[in-house]
């Protein structure tokens, strides 16, 4: 009974973090600053990130999962370097011209930065349905079929909730980037017909 409320628990926070880091990471833009703006304000993680991130990062999951915490991690600290460094390059920008700054590479980095930024998104955007997985009960129903989730009603509608409140419209919108896809396939996994714990077992 411990083991398997460990596991409920493990699974809510990757799936709490990945929310979370999706609805941060969201909402910024890889674009540098003009040079005629105002200094940007560093791209940090926000508070309940940073929360998040250092209670996750303590944690492990067991097979087959026991890889997902290490890479999810270890790419949201290689997407708070590249926004760093885009700060940087911005920076660099802002103020006019400046002796011994190469401008011309400098701006040459930035297409490298949004390509890692890109490729760091499509591998979250894959492992989607892995974190999902992570909630799914692999005791089988009387049908021979892992037809549960380890997480009750009200916990299954926290985390939709959670969603849609962070995301609203853009879910149901096509053409959408690779963060805002990661939470739609995760909302959309949610809302499929699988039963919670608190629900009966045929």
């Amino acid at each position: 009974m411990l083991k398997r409320s460990l596991t409920r628990l493990l699974a809510l926070c990757v799936m709490a973090f990945a929310i979370q880091c999706s609805f941060c990471f969201g909402q910024t833009n890889t674009k540098p600053a003009r040079p005629t703006a105002r200094p940007a304000k560093p791209e940090t993680p926000h508070l309940k990130f940073v929360t998040e991130y250092i209670r996750l990062k303590s944690m492990r999951l067991n097979k087959p999962f026991d890889f997902l915490i290490p890479t999810i991690t270890a790419f949201y600290e290689q997407k708070i370097e590249l926004w760093r460094r885009i700060h940087e390059i911005s920076s660099a920008f802002i103020g006019g011209p400046k002796d011994g700054v190469d401008y011309g590479k400098l701006g040459a980095e930035m297409p490298e930065i949004r390509g890692n930024l890109d490729f760091i998104d499509q591998s979250l955007f894959e492992a989607a349905p892995s974190i999902f997985a992570t909630l799914i009960d692999v005791k089988e129903d009387s049908k021979g079929h892992a037809s549960h989730l380890i997480i009750t009603k009200e916990e299954k509608a926290g985390l939709v909730s959670k969603l849609e409140d962070s995301f609203g419209a853009k879910l149901d919108q096509k053409d959408q980037n690779y963060t805002i896809s990661a939470a739609k396939v995760l909302r959309d996994y949610l809302n499929k017909d699988f039963k919670c714990a608190d629900e009966s077992w045929d």
